[in-house]
């Protein structure tokens, strides 16, 4: 490449041969970073996240998809109950793909404090919203009956959904939602409870009755998305959670992951895309799903912003 960009300096046209030069060696060097990257990555085995069926009471349903395919699920987990508020991300999702430009503003609110007037107010101007997202993610046990407020869904179709859309970037006012919420929602509900409160968890939908005695949230962390629905208080629902659903291997609140008792720091490859993004090897970044765990060490070596 250096001699390319030597004669090119002999014939005159060392301009464009050094673009061509630089251009040819930034590709090298990313697609030799990412290689490394898929070796690292590769080194550090999926956190050992799982459910203990058994644990499980019935009065909440429990489901766990991994990223390898891996499913886990409580004997109810595909009963259609009371949505709650989870059904809000339906909404959502087809707003950001279909809606007026100042309607896809409110999507982010509207997951984050889990406001109810701006879903009511969305879920009426756009009554084909739920019933079409239903259709297109094939939500068989989803139930629309005219109102986001009265439509069921299960734990499979909550999970199933957010797997779905979590590395979508058209769905990212969504996810942001979910990674962002309010300590305490619009109408005053604390959302502090359920999965949201496992180690490891990146972002949580939470959703809870009027009367506060059925209580859900669906969440996601590096490699698997878990949901789970009780008919009984937060306190309640979080017990059931926390007796069954393990996630080992992964800190609360912190970027590491432990393996044989040692901590290993690690960045997600949304933080790397982000790292990235006003350098030249940013569109090679850019097919990194954001939940994959990237060791430090080689993020540090990544030309960033």
């Amino acid at each position: 490449m250096c001699i390319i960009q030597r004669l090119g300096r002999a014939t005159g046209s060392g301009g464009r041969r050094g673009a061509i030069c630089a251009a040819r060696a930034t590709k090298t060097v990313a697609a030799a970073m990412s290689g490394l990257i898929v070796l690292a990555t590769s080194m550090i085995p999926a956190a050992a996240a799982t459910v203990d069926v058994a644990a499980a009471p019935a009065r909440t349903q429990i489901i766990m998809m991994k990223d390898n395919g891996e499913v886990i699920e409580t004997p109810g987990a595909h009963e259609s109950r009371a949505s709650l508020s989870i059904v809000k991300l339906y909404l959502g999702h087809w707003v950001l793909q279909h809606g007026a430009p100042e309607d896809k503003a409110l999507v982010y609110e509207m997951i984050r404090s889990s406001h109810d007037g701006i879903a009511s107010n969305l879920d009426r101007k756009y009554r084909q919203a739920i019933p079409d997202t239903i259709g297109r993610f094939r939500l068989t046990e989803t139930n629309y009956r005219g109102r986001w407020g009265d439509t069921t869904t299960s734990v499979h179709d909550m999970a199933a959904f957010v797997r779905a859309v979590r590395t979508d970037p058209a769905a990212r006012p969504l996810i942001d939602g979910m990674r962002n919420p309010a300590a305490v929602a619009a109408d005053g509900y604390p959302q502090n409870f359920g999965t949201a409160t496992l180690p490891g968890i990146e972002g949580t939908k939470f959703g809870w009755s009027d009367k506060r005695d059925v209580h859900a949230t669906v969440s996601f962390g590096p490699g698997f998305v878990v949901a789970a629905h009780t008919f009984g208080s937060a306190q309640v629902h979080t017990d059931d959670v926390r007796r069954a659903v393990h996630t080992d291997g992964l800190v609360a609140g912190a970027q590491q992951i432990q393996i044989g008792g040692v901590t290993i720091p690690v960045a997600s490859g949304a933080e790397l895309k982000a790292r990235t993004r006003c350098t030249k090897t940013e569109q090679f970044w850019q097919g990194v799903p954001d939940t994959v765990l990237v060791p430090r060490y080689v993020l540090d070596v990544i030309p960033a912003c």
